[in-house]
This record gives C-alpha cells, sequence and structure tokens, in this order.
C-alpha cells in the first residue's frame, strides 16, 4: 500500500511541473490583410512570438508591413519569411516547439515523420548589413531536426515561420543562432 501511495504521489508531482502544454492550449490568431490596412502605415503590425500562440498569416498580406519580436529581436517578416514571398498561400509564425507541436503547419495528407536518423538537411544563410543569417528547412524531418539541432536564436522559444514556397514545398524559417 505504501508503494504505491508513493507511485501516485510521485506520478502527480512529475505531472504537476511538467512544463509541456496540451496542443490545445496553443492558441491560433489571424493576421488578414484587412487587419493591415486598418493599422497606421508608419508603423510596422507587430507580431509577438511567445509560447503558447500561433500567428497565420493570410495569402496575400504585405509582409513588408509586419515584425515578429522574439528571442531574435525584431525581425521584418519579409526577411524572415522570403522564401515564401508569392507563393499565394498562408504561413504560421510561432515558436519553433509550437510549430512542431502542430507537425510545423503541414498539411495533414504530408507522411508522419520518419524514424531519426540523427541528420538535418537545414541550411543557413550568413548575415548581411541588410539581413540577419536566415536558416531553412524543408520537410517535417528536416524542420524537426532543425528545431532540436539548435540553428536557431531563441534557446527553447525560438522564432520561425512556415509555409509553402514558390516551388511548393513546405518548410520553414528562423533567424540563425549567433545573427
Amino acid at each position: 500500500m505504501r508503494c504505491s501511495t508513493l507511485a501516485w504521489f510521485l506520478l502527480s508531482i512529475t505531472a504537476a511541473c511538467n512544463p509541456a502544454r496540451d496542443l490545445g492550449e496553443i492558441k491560433q490568431v489571424q493576421v488578414t490583410d484587412e487587419q493591415l490596412k486598418a493599422h497606421p502605415v508608419d508603423k510596422p503590425y507587430v507580431v509577438e512570438v511567445s509560447a503558447g500562440t500561433l500567428y497565420e498569416m493570410s495569402p496575400g498580406i504585405d509582409a513588408r508591413r509586419v515584425e515578429v519580436h522574439g528571442p531574435a529581436g525584431k525581425v521584418p517578416l519579409s526577411l524572415l519569411a522570403r522564401r515564401f514571398a508569392g507563393s499565394g498561400k498562408p504561413m504560421l509564425v510561432g515558436t519553433l516547439d509550437d510549430l512542431s507541436g502542430r507537425g510545423f503547419g503541414f498539411p495533414p495528407d504530408v507522411e508522419p515523420l520518419p524514424p531519426d536518423s540523427g541528420f538535418s538537411e537545414a541550411s543557413c544563410i550568413k548575415p548581411t548589413a541588410e539581413s540577419p543569417g536566415i536558416c531553412n528547412c524543408t520537410g517535417k524531418k528536416d524542420c524537426s531536426d532543425m528545431n532540436r539541432a539548435g540553428f536557431c536564436t531563441g534557446g527553447s522559444n525560438k522564432s520561425a515561420v512556415c509555409g509553402n514556397d514558390a516551388a511548393g514545398k513546405w518548410g520553414c524559417s528562423c533567424v540563425a543562432k549567433g545573427s
């Protein structure tokens, strides 16, 4: 009896202290062209990236008017989402952990993650005077690896944008570590 009581007590403590969120706790916020048009032109529309919130950017929004605030500082969405420009598809902006919890926004008919091979195909573009370094991944496995491998700035709260590129490939981009 004592052993089972102790086991239940330890299990209760573990469950109470576990920081993992239920996927239902991730709030999804729509950002539409109408919202941007109603926002003052002289100020960027700010998307505050934090754990528990994903922003769905409607197709065709003017990414130059949106600024992503997160661990990497203030980054124009137009730089972070440059590879998704012209795709005509929605984009998701949030932490990589929250995006991972939602399958990085991949459509439900995409294959599940294959077993971990420990290798990532993510690639990074070096920073320039006009832009921070940007890391990109394509496919669920690649994006999962990029998240775990530490390519992105922000520790456990790495900001990223995921979407379809002009070639129709789904992937994510983040600010490279050290940018």
